[in-house]
């Protein structure tokens, strides 16, 4: 099993590995569990017809990330320090206008978003089931596990609406939406679903945040996962439709 996650990504990145790099590994079943960064693409100024995706995506720079990068033989030097560690990252934070999940958005937190962004992540998923098959592998989509989902965590402090510029309840629509592009997607092209969500999103001991999963969580969507593969690894492949 290879987990070709990356902190970060949506669906269009994995779209990309996908063509230019799993295909290599000449995998059996590949496995798409996004949702939340794909979210941040839902804002209403974020893809247009003049707007697309493709021009916000620059080339990668394994250098550009401050947060995994030292500045300097004395930052490095310091970084042994937890507490050094703990106010370089506010301080950069402060500094540069990011946090744990890259550039913050500009904007004001709202309840509202464009058409584009939930257009944009249904094509991503169509095309991933293709290249997918393409490829002689056996594709699965997931809905993506999330806090924000659970009916008592409605005003939880770990959520963080300022990702995505929306608030608790554009937030719980938007994740709602791509549960049901997932299913649509799922049902046009007949390929098997993991429904993490229905197993996780009830217990909020399972999340640190609005999607990142505690030591119980991982333990948890790593037995999920194990008992999916199970059955799907058991169960012949059917003729693509």
């Amino acid at each position: 099993m290879i987990n070709a996650g990356t902190p970060g990504h949506s669906s269009v990145d994995a779209l990309g590995r996908l063509i230019a790099e799993i295909w290599l590994y000449e995998p059996d079943v590949v496995l798409l569990y996004s949702g939340w960064n794909d979210v941040k693409n839902f804002r209403a100024t974020a893809i247009a017809p003049e707007t697309p995706l493709s021009r916000t995506i620059r080339p990668f720079d394994p250098t550009a990330d401050p947060y995994q990068n030292y500045r300097g033989a004395w930052d490095r030097l310091l970084a042994t320090s937890q507490l050094y560690v703990k106010l370089r990252n506010r301080y950069l934070g402060w500094t540069i206008a990011a946090d744990a999940e890259g550039m913050l958005p500009s904007g004001e937190v709202g309840s509202t978003y464009g058409a584009f962004g939930p257009r944009q992540y249904e094509q991503n998923l169509r095309n991933f089931v293709d290249i997918a098959r393409n490829m002689g592998a056996r594709p699965v989509l997931a809905t993506e596990a999330t806090l924000v989902l659970n009916p008592d965590a409605a005003a939880d402090s770990r959520i963080g609406h300022v990702y995505q510029l929306l608030d608790q309840p554009g937030l719980t629509r938007a994740l709602e939406e791509t549960y049901r592009i997932v299913r649509v997607v799922v049902g046009d092209k007949q390929v098997p679903l993991l429904d993490a969500g229905a197993t996780l999103n009830p217990r909020p001991e399972y999340f640190t945040d609005h999607v990142h999963l505690s030591a119980e969580g991982s333990e948890a969507m790593a037995q999920v996962l194990a008992d999916f593969l199970a059955t799907l690894l058991a169960t012949p492949a059917g003729p693509s439709p």
